[in-house]
């Protein structure tokens, strides 16, 4: 029989079935975390005489290469190891094939060789590449050159990947596998198991992109940029800037106003925005920090203001006062996804296109590239790093329909025959 109801102040039958199923579903997450620490920390979990939880954490500026950590209970103690391998900042006794890969991506970050924009755009795709047929979680001195060959030519199946993919996975096991080998978890050399693999082994996908889904039209263009004009604020001016540097939206939300010289007519890029990788810091609400290096070493640039976008920028710097950041509020700057939920709204209300803050950035390339400007100039402005990039990703055909066919009306090889 059950109980009276809630609302006499008790507790039904089916209530407390649901609580039940809640502790034991909680109980069962913290044995499972508990586990996974163990089978990856190759210290001892102990507790400690004070009542809490204890480990080591390896620590290369430490005398003995590990510091002691402590924790209040042991399943806290138990996550914060776990979050320790899944970082990249440790890496377990017997590593997987994925944390092969993730400390090599970590190796480049701490030498320099890549930025933590970077780093972090290689973890989410690591997270993707090593989750297809669980290949990630294998433990490195498992795996077998046919194992890795199995998983390519899977993996390369089907249209599954772009080319540019493929290629993206071929780097990170070249990499993690290198990464092993030094280490001396492996023989195995990536470089040898793709001889194996034929062009007939793959079936990749080829992404076939209509240029009016990667840039604006010249008339989507015209009327953003005259409703933009006329409806001055904050974020409204951000797309704006967009609009005049090219530039990604990360970059012009981290934009300093110490940044902006109107004498010189130039605006300095010199910083954005990066993802936080999870765990690094609890306290931070955006998963987002401000770096002083842009997604490439080539992104530090500078940009030419033209003459008739000053009085533009000078409204912009008064903005925000009191603080740091030519698009903010005091030292907090504008929240990328601000601009990308406003250019959502103004693309619906002028029934545009549904096209990305980055795709400004490619019709920007593509209006100045179909205006005859130098590619050298391009890839300063546009911090490319391989001179190839703007061509091939970034150059799309506006024209409409109607000047394709006065073009090609004008051609007279083209006529019909009489």
């Amino acid at each position: 029989m059950k109980n009276k109801s809630n609302q006499n102040g008790f507790v039904t039958e089916e209530q407390r079935v649901i609580i039940m199923e809640a502790q034991l579903h909680k109980m069962q997450k913290e044995l499972e975390i508990k586990k996974k620490a163990r089978e990856l920390h190759r210290y001892e979990i102990w507790e400690a005489s004070d009542g809490r939880w204890a480990t080591y954490f390896p620590d290369s500026s430490a005398k003995k290469g590990r510091r002691l950590v402590k924790r209040k209970s042991e399943y806290d103690l138990c996550k914060a190891v776990c979050n320790l391998y899944e970082t990249g900042k440790a890496v377990p006794a017997v590593p997987t094939v994925a944390d092969c890969c993730r400390a090599f991506n970590k190796k480049k970050l701490d030498n320099g060789k890549i930025t933590e924009a970077t780093y972090q755009r290689l973890e989410r795709a690591l997270k993707q590449h090593m989750s297809f047929q669980d290949f990630g979680n294998g433990l490195i001195t498992a795996i077998s050159e046919d194992d890795v060959i199995l998983y390519l030519k899977a993996a390369g199946a089907g249209k599954r990947l772009t080319g540019a993919r493929f290629s993206e996975l071929k780097t990170m096991l070249t990499g993690g596998f290198r990464w092993a080998r030094e280490k001396g978890l492996t023989n195995i050399r990536i470089e040898d198991a793709l001889i194996n693999l034929g062009k007939e082994d793959l079936v990749l996908k080829k992404p076939l992109k209509l240029p009016e889904e990667e840039v604006y039209s010249v008339e989507d263009e015209a009327k953003m940029k005259e409703y933009l004009a006329s409806h001055h604020d904050l974020v409204n001016d951000a797309i704006l800037a967009l609009w005049m540097t090219g530039c990604r939206k990360c970059d012009i939300c981290a934009l300093h106003k110490e940044d902006v010289d109107l004498e010189k007519g130039e605006i300095y890029i010199r910083r954005t925005l990066s993802e936080i990788a999870p765990g690094e810091d609890d306290s931070v609400k955006r998963p987002r920090k401000e770096t002083d290096v842009p997604k490439t070493r080539a992104g530090i640039r500078k940009i030419p203001i033209p003459s008739d976008w000053v009085l533009f920028w000078q409204k912009c710097l008064t903005y925000n006062p009191a603080g740091v950041y030519v698009f903010g509020h005091g030292d907090t700057w504008l929240p990328p996804e601000t601009i990308d939920s406003r250019l959502r709204s103004i693309n619906e209300k002028l029934e545009l296109a549904h096209l990305s803050a980055h795709k400004i950035r490619k019709t920007v390339y593509t209006e100045m590239a179909d205006a005859g400007v130098d590619e050298t100039f391009l890839n300063s402005m546009f911090g490319h790093v391989d001179a190839t990039t703007g061509e091939n990703f970034y150059h799309f055909d506006r024209r409409t329909a109607e000047s394709r066919q006065r073009l090609v009306d004008a051609i007279p090889a083209l006529k019909y025959p009489v």
